[in-house]
């Protein structure tokens, strides 16, 4: 179906206020220029037909800058992980969105992300 743009409803950690969710809840923001590491996991309903999209994108631009498209599990969950390494200057952001063909409604039920600074 169509694409999602992926949520967080909280936060475990965030030593840089890279997320307000006052803000927006789909967003983390680069505090400073540099290296980081972005990354993104999710797992989706059980369903064993079509394939599964998750995709990296910075400052809401085409094309992203990672994609993982992966088929579908036959039997549980299918669950995705995308790290990419990407230079950002400071008040650039960072979306994840996901996309299936199914043909039909299937839920995330697992987000997870993250945006680590690794060098200048």
């Amino acid at each position: 179906s169509g694409i999602t743009v992926v949520t967080f409803e909280s936060e475990e950690f965030d030593t840089a206020n890279m997320f307000n969710p006052g803000v927006s809840t789909s967003k983390l923001t680069a505090p400073v220029d540099g290296v980081y590491m972005a990354s993104a996991g999710i797992a989706w309903d059980s369903n064993g037909s079509g394939r599964r999209l998750l995709r990296i994108n910075r400052n809401a631009e085409s094309p992203s800058i990672a994609t993982d498209s992966v088929q579908a599990a036959s039997v549980g969950q299918t669950v995705q992980t995308l790290p990419r390494l990407v230079r950002l200057q400071a008040g650039d952001s960072i979306t994840f969105d996901a996309s299936q063909t199914t043909g039909g409604t299937l839920n995330i039920t697992v987000q997870a992300a993250s945006l680590n600074w690794v060098a200048p």
